[in-house]
Formats: C-alpha cells, structure tokens, sequence
C-alpha cells in the first residue's frame, strides 16, 4: 500500500459544472457525489499521528473530509475539537486500473469517494446536507472581457501544472487545460494570504484555458503599498491576486454572498 496523496482532490468539484445549473448547492454537491460508481479502496488503513513528530502526509480529519467532499473547508460543520487537532495518515491500496486522481474528472471524484467511504466506515460518520448562505468571492469576467487563451489538444494532466515561488515574494502558476471551476477551487488554496472565503464560478466560461498568472505575496504587496519595500524592474510582480486575476486574465473577484453546500457532521467517532 502507498500514502494517499490527497491535494490532487481539490479539483475533482469542477464536475459541478456538470450538473443543471437550476439545482441548489447541496443537491450538485449529491449529483457529484453519485456522478461514479460505488468503489472502495482494495486495502487501506488510517493510522494516527503524533503531534510531536508527525510523518509527512499526516493531515486532520477536518482536512480529510473537506478533501473527500470537495468542499471549503469552512463548509464542514459541527466535528468534534479532535477533528481539528488529531493527525491522521491514510494509506490505502486502490483497486487495478483506478488510474490516477490527474487523469481524469472522473478519477478524482472516484479516488474523493474512495475516500469518503473510508472515513465515514472508520470514523462511523452520520452527515447531512445543507444549503448555508456564504460570504464568497464570485469569479466573473471582468468590465473589458477575458484575456484567455483556450487550451488545444487532450488535457485533465494537472500534474505538469508550475506552481512556483520566485524571490523576493513572487507567485506564479502556470497550467494548461483549466476549467473555470478549477480556477475557482485552487485559488483559496494557493492564495489564502488575499482570499479567506469560497471562491464560486460565474463566468459561464465552458472551455478549458491556457493560464499564466503571477502575483506578489500579501506581506510584498503591502509592504510596497505603505512605502517599507521598493517595487521590483517588473510592474506585475507587484500586483495582488486581485489585480492580477483582472490584469493578466480578464476576470474579477467580487465579493458577495451565495447559498453554498455544507456537510453537517451529525456524529463522528474516535479511532478505537
């Protein structure tokens, strides 16, 4: 059996784009839930971690679960203190010809599955779902039209994304083949010094698109914005993720408030 590399997870909520657009949050997060067919992992165990010397790819039940339901972690509700505190290892062997969660749309939201039956068997997890009026970021195209470039030839290969750091402080993500709701999913990730709620598609951009963005760290941009550090030689190296999100791709973060989907834990038990 191997680790289970759960980050690759983050993209499998793009299937939501899948789903009618009339249905409410909680009923696409359940369309995405049974968009594959049941599957479980061959073998697999979870295994606790100390806190005082935890092996890497050790990540909190909390993490899990958002991990297995593509949601923000901000969007789970009512674990118990341990949930967010305990480390947890998962290793699992899955079934022949799974593939990888980067192959496909469908393989991330199988190995998300995976995943989620594991933790609701072992932790013996009850849930529901809710709809829950959110304070989000809308992702839309900005005043004069996106700056996008549509991807050519086959894609869903997110593993040669560049997702880099450059001195003094510099973002910079590079990857071809993006969905919008991918943008949207990865960019509370990689970006959670700006961007400290959900990020919501609203483009209704179909296509997958060439991105190329960079920006400065939060501490960089505002550290040149009240004069105590100099800008660099390249103006856009100074740019927020806000103003590069509109400079470099023609779209916009507006902040709003939006039903979005929940899972409410209704009862979780500790490891035995």
């Amino acid at each position: 059996m191997r680790r289970f590399k759960i980050v690759t997870l983050l993209f499998c909520a793009v299937v939501f784009g899948q789903t009618p657009v009339d249905q409410s949050p909680s009923a696409k997060l359940q369309a995405l839930m049974n968009s594959v067919p049941p599957s479980e992992f061959e073998a697999a165990e979870i295994k606790p971690c100390k806190a005082s010397d935890p092996v890497p790819g050790c990540r909190t039940l909390h993490d899990l679960l958002s991990m297995s339901w593509a949601v923000s972690k901000d969007m789970i509700f009512g674990e118990p203190g341990w949930a967010k505190s305990d480390l947890f290892l998962v290793v699992a062997k899955e079934p022949e010809g799974t593939g990888k969660p980067g192959d496909s749309l469908e393989a991330a939201e199988r190995y998300a599955q995976m995943l989620r039956k594991l933790l609701v068997d072992r932790f013996k997890i009850t849930y529901h779902l809710e709809d829950r009026l959110t304070p989000v970021y809308a992702l839309e195209v900005g005043k004069k039209g996106a700056k996008l470039k549509e991807s050519a030839g086959p894609g869903d290969d997110y593993e040669n994304c560049k997702n880099q750091m450059r001195a003094p402080g510099v973002r910079t993500y590079e990857c071809d083949h993006v969905p919008m709701q991918m943008l949207a999913s990865w960019l509370p990730h990689q970006a959670a010094d700006y961007i400290d709620r959900p990020v919501v598609d609203r483009t209704n951009l179909k296509g997958a698109y060439d991105i190329s963005l960079h920006w400065a760290l939060r501490r960089l941009a505002d550290g040149i914005a009240n004069g105590a550090l100099t800008a660099g030689g390249d103006p856009d190296e100074t740019l927020t993720i806000f103003e590069a999100v509109n400079q470099q791709l023609g779209l916009r973060l507006s902040p709003t408030r939006l039903p979005e989907a929940s899972v409410v834990i209704d009862q979780v038990e500790k490891l035995q």
